[in-house]
């Protein structure tokens, strides 16, 4: 909801997201696609969380040696339109070395 609320006040200052500036969500809400740009997000696997996070559960209270281990379950990023690439340095960029804008 934060990523939606950046882009429209993008849109008021007159940029566009996915052109002037680049917006990343998380989550992906079911407004991120139905969104104007659709929104660029990081989707979480709540199904294998869930399963993962049952499974501990129930290693805990069996008592089981893997009860507490860590996991790593990767979340996936959904590229839509509110990011672009970055621009390439044009030749006075980079003769001076300056960093691309943070918006970037």
């Amino acid at each position: 909801m934060c990523a939606i609320g950046i882009c429209r006040g993008v849109r008021g200052a007159g940029l566009t997201a996915g052109r002037d500036v680049s917006v990343v969500g998380f989550d992906d809400i079911l407004l991120a696609d139905l969104f104007e740009p659709p929104l660029t997000t990081v989707r979480q696997p709540l199904p294998e969380m869930a399963a993962e996070t049952f499974q501990q559960l129930r290693a805990r209270i069996d008592a089981a040696p893997s009860a507490g281990r860590s996991l790593l379950i990767r979340p996936r990023l959904v590229v839509r339109e509110s990011t672009a690439q970055a621009p390439a340095p044009g030749p006075a960029l980079a003769a001076t070395g300056a960093a691309l804008p943070a918006a970037r």
